[in-house]
């Protein structure tokens, strides 16, 4: 048994595929079956079970996935202490992140991290919230940030930052005389609305709002835009109303662009750090996490 069978077993069990494992470590998919098959013969017990529609660990497997990822993390620790720590000191942290914690929790975050790290660099790739988890467990980023729990259980969701969905319209007056009821929400809802697509965190966040609420009567939805910024453009162009995030929403309503409309019973959602179970995160990967969750309720 060596570390390089290990990897590719630990591989082989995190992405469910001998093909996709294979793909990850620079590998002919025979190559990474040889390497399960010798683990297997070692240690006399399957390790992995392989059908036509699925492969995943044996009970075996799940054990020696446990004992693996710490003998791994040993290796890197090592290395780490040995070498003066100079790995945290370069490299590349990969984030798949939804719109809100991208541009309103990230770079702050970002930035703070940095001031003691300064050798390390950072790639967002930008995603819907329905995204995140996929992202993660197709090995492209170990990290992830969401603005809703939608997707694989196979990721872990920790709760890092709450945020508010507010209505915004434009600040004419026909809404300014609306803004006077006491009750204008049943009249927002009968207004055009330009919306998130589906996959979105703060459209499917609004929906559950709706739900929850009793509100049954479809909306009168005349776009469909991902950019927030483009969808504030568009309210204050007067196309429609819309939904979004209080954070996105303040700066254009305190420059008189938009009309905010706080949701009945708040509207509040909660803001995640993702990660996916079985994987093994580096050292530097574990040391931003820590970071972010050290900030929950700072940000």
């Amino acid at each position: 048994m060596d570390f390089r069978q290990l990897e590719v077993f630990m591989a082989v069990v995190e992405l469910s595929s001998f093909s996709h494992a294979g793909e990850k470590l620079y590998l002919s998919q025979p190559t990474v079956s040889a390497h399960i098959s010798a683990l297997e013969k070692e240690l006399q017990v399957p390790l992995v079970i392989r059908s036509t529609r699925e492969v995943y660990a044996s009970e075996a497997g799940e054990r020696l996935y446990e004992y693996a990822a710490r003998l791994l993390r040993l290796r890197e620790e090592a290395v780490e202490e040995i070498s003066g720590r100079g790995a945290l000191q370069q490299g590349t942290i990969n984030i798949a992140a939804s719109t809100i914690p991208a541009k309103h929790l990230l770079p702050e975050l970002i930035s703070g991290f940095l001031r003691e790290h300064q050798g390390l660099r950072f790639n967002i790739i930008p995603c819907d919230s329905s995204m995140v988890s996929s992202i993660l467990i197709s090995g492209e980023a170990k990290i992830g940030m969401s603005g809703a729990v939608i997707g694989s259980e196979l990721c872990r969701h920790y709760p890092i930052a709450r945020d508010k969905l507010v209505l915004i319209a434009p600040d004419n007056e026909h809404f300014a005389r609306l803004a006077e009821d006491e009750s204008p929400f049943e009249a927002l809802l009968g207004e055009p609305f330009i919306m998130r697509p589906t996959g979105s965190g703060t459209r499917y966040e609004f929906e559950q709002y709706l739900n929850r609420s009793g509100y049954t009567r479809p909306l009168h939805v005349v776009a469909e835009m991902a950019d927030t910024e483009a969808i504030k453009n568009s309210v204050a162009a007067g196309l429609g109303i819309s939904v979004i995030s209080e954070r996105a929403a303040s700066d254009a309503a305190q420059r008189g662009l938009l009309r905010i409309f706080p949701l009945p019973g708040g509207g509040e959602r909660t803001l995640y750090l993702l990660r996916r179970k079985k994987d093994r995160l580096s050292e530097r990967e574990r040391m931003f996490c820590a970071y972010v969750l050290s900030r929950v309720e700072k940000i």
